[in-house]
């Protein structure tokens, strides 16, 4: 770029009057003008150079973009670095877009291989492996209890003794028999209600089957056996006793056998105690769901406060019963039976007769005995 000096204001633009100016003026005003012309032009050349020498050449970019980059293909997301003459050029399709990664996602990622470890210790199945457990390092029980009923399944069916030598809230410890080295510890997993077996040592030394396991006990029984029950109610002691020391190989007692088996069937048909405690919500129930009908609840003790109720008599007539009977022959028969179980007691029915010469039940009720008070009560229920 050529730079012309002035010497003189008037060159500058001939058409200017620049006659209002002194002298002293004139030649400042000329210098700072020229100082002002010289600095702007060494701007323009610098830029100009870093121009010229850029890597931003027009015919270099173009003749680099028809030799590297194909036309008929559409970049949809950013490539890899590529090393071309030399120099890394990258492929910045759409990095402007690029999202920084979320704390929330890191997190629930981080979450998430916890819980793939967890998933790779082995868990206790109660449905395939109640039969024969097999304990291992790093097996992983849903409750203590859990884990308590499996260690003695594990040890009972292969007739082995059992000592829980520690059972609290932090942890379980079994032991075999005194100089025996079988020893297994479990305790809760972290931030987990589950509980798994941390120490575990399998191997067993001075000790033998024992026939006559003093480990053995009627709650273990009743809880392994209960789906024999389940199957057949009417199961005897003796020929349940006999099964249970052919399976185990054990000695059971009568007694024991016994014990088990009630065990066993009140876990089947539950607590008769729970059962009488929610003899109200039963009566409501049936009023709700069968309008107009007629049940009558009688406790004693009821009117002394703080002190339980108990259960003597209940009567229940539903209302199709009432309407249905309407259609019956004039005729009420009463009858009663004993009732079978721990609780005892008797059932009064009263019963009608339809037109087809058939029983139409009316009314029934549960009384402690069959005596003229319980029949006077059933009658005054009609």
């Amino acid at each position: 770029m050529q730079i012309q000096v002035y010497s003189n204001l008037e060159e500058l633009d001939p058409e200017i009057d620049f006659s209002y100016l002194d002298e002293g003026t004139n030649k400042e005003g000329l210098e700072g003008l020229n100082d002002h012309i010289s600095l702007e032009s060494e701007l323009d050349s610098s830029d100009n150079e870093e121009f010229n020498d850029s890597d931003y050449d027009m015919e270099e970019d173009d003749r680099l973009f028809d030799k590297f980059v194909d036309q008929d293909v559409e970049f949809s997301r950013c490539r890899k670095e590529k090393s071309v003459d030399n120099f890394e050029i990258q492929e910045m399709c759409g990095a402007e877009h690029e999202e920084e990664p979320n704390d929330s996602g890191d997190f629930e990622s981080l979450r998430g291989s916890d819980e793939e470890l967890n998933e790779s210790y082995p868990k206790y199945n109660p449905r395939t492996d109640n039969k024969n457990p097999d304990l291992k390092l790093g097996l992983v029980f849903s409750s203590k209890d859990e884990a308590k009923f499996v260690i003695e399944s594990h040890c009972l069916r292969r007739g082995m003794q059992v000592k829980f030598v520690k059972n609290d809230k932090k942890r379980l410890r079994a032991n075999c028999k005194e100089g025996c080295e079988w020893a297994v510890l479990v305790s809760p997993m972290q931030n987990d209600h589950s509980w798994q077996i941390k120490s575990y040592n399998p191997v067993h030394n001075k000790c033998s089957w024992a026939y006559n396991n003093k480990s053995l006990n009627s709650s273990w029984i009743g809880k392994t056996f209960m789906k024999k029950f389940k199957d057949n109610p009417k199961l005897g002691v003796n020929e349940f006793r006999s099964e249970l020391c052919t399976t185990l190989k054990a000695n059971v007692s009568k007694q024991q056998a016994y014990r088990a088996k009630i065990k066993a069937v009140q876990m089947i048909q539950g607590n008769l105690k729970e059962q009488f405690s929610r003899i109200r919500d039963y009566c409501l129930e049936l009023l709700r769901s069968n309008t107009g009908s007629t049940v009558t609840l009688k406790l004693i003790g009821a009117e002394n406060e703080g002190e339980n109720p108990t259960f003597q008599r209940l009567y229940i007539c539903f209302a199709a019963c009432k309407e249905g009977f309407k259609a019956c022959r004039k005729v009420i028969g009463l009858d009663g039976c004993f009732l079978k179980g721990p609780q005892g007691g008797q059932l009064l029915t009263a019963v009608g007769i339809d037109a087809n010469n058939n029983i139409f039940p009316i009314a029934y009720v549960v009384v402690e005995n069959e005596n003229k008070d319980s029949w006077v009560w059933f009658g005054c229920g009609f």
